[in-house]
């Protein structure tokens, strides 16, 4: 048992994940990510003022009513607004009216000359799935300029691979742009320069402490492999106080989301007690679980 709670305290820091677990140029994913979290009006509108187009076309969007929004938006999009524009072209890639990439990149690119950094993003998405790597690196720097946090953690990857004929790769510049992000709190610049404290490499000192933060940070945005890790540094007491109850949390967050690495651990911690009632049922039930999904570890305990 000591030989397999030893082995399993190991952080995964792969960097086939520092830009998210898969399919991280999927335009579909990084609409409906941005579309739910840009153009949050209310903070900017003053309690007496009348709700804006935009405003009001997500009220109908939220309840369902697509066609009443796809009215409002496309109205507000030919009167200059836009946010209306950015959520109309959102509509073809999400999926809630017929997909028609074609016309919501063309409404996209206009949005992006005008400098709108969400629009921005999702260009420099889509030149990246079509192997433009010089141009979408350049649309990441423009969005990034523009407030888009997400970019910093694509400008990052971009910059640690480099392109082929055009940039050398650049470790140590590219943990710039990861500290970036992570700095306003991006998930997958977080996770990926807390990997870089972890291990104390491209530049970027040995800290454990700073290393726990920016699991933690990712964690708490959703990011399974961070979750993982939080829930390693609370098991060993890396970064931060030993804390079996908070382990558990988070390797049951990471479970959740596919991370097989966590409910081995979790198995673990039910045999010995740690941080939950002590349950070999529970921990049986773990271990086949994770042997169908192929864990050596689970099939050989």
């Amino acid at each position: 048992a000591n030989r397999t709670i030893y082995q399993s305290t190991r952080l995964i820091c792969s960097h086939k994940y520092n830009v998210g677990l898969r399919n991280y140029s999927n335009i579909r994913r990084v609409g409906q990510h941005l579309s739910s979290t840009l153009f949050k009006l209310n903070e900017f509108l003053s309690p007496k003022r009348p709700p804006e187009p935009a405003e009001i076309g997500r009220t109908h969007y939220n309840n369902r009513e697509y066609e009443k929004a796809e009215e409002i938006w496309y109205k507000g999009m030919n009167d200059g607004d836009a946010q209306c524009a950015y959520n109309y072209a959102m509509l073809f890639i999400e999926g809630a009216r017929a997909k028609d990439y074609e016309k919501a990149y063309k409404i996209l690119k206009q949005l992006a000359d005008q400098n709108i950094g969400a629009a921005q993003y999702i260009i420099a998405m889509s030149q990246q799935k079509k192997g433009n790597f010089v141009e979408a690196y350049d649309m990441f720097e423009k969005s990034a300029t523009n407030g888009i946090h997400e970019a910093n953690a694509q400008l990052g990857k971009m910059i640690m691979e480099g392109i082929n004929g055009q940039m050398s790769p650049d470790p140590n510049r590219a943990a710039l742009y990861y500290q970036i992000g992570a700095n306003k709190g991006e998930p997958i610049a977080a996770y990926t320069i807390a990997a870089m404290y972890f291990n104390g490499s491209n530049g970027v000192p040995l800290d454990l402490k700073k290393s726990f933060s920016f699991f933690s940070i990712s964690a708490d945005k959703g990011h399974a492999l961070a979750q993982h890790n939080t829930a390693i540094c609370y098991l060993s007491g890396k970064g931060t106080s030993q804390n079996f109850k908070e382990a558990v949390k988070y390797f049951e967050m990471a479970a959740s989301q596919g991370i097989i690495p966590s409910l081995v651990n979790l198995a673990h911690m039910n045999v010995r007690g740690l941080g939950v009632p002590s349950s070999m049922d529970k921990a049986t039930q773990m271990y086949q679980h994770a042997a169908q999904q192929g864990d050596a570890i689970s099939i050989e305990c």
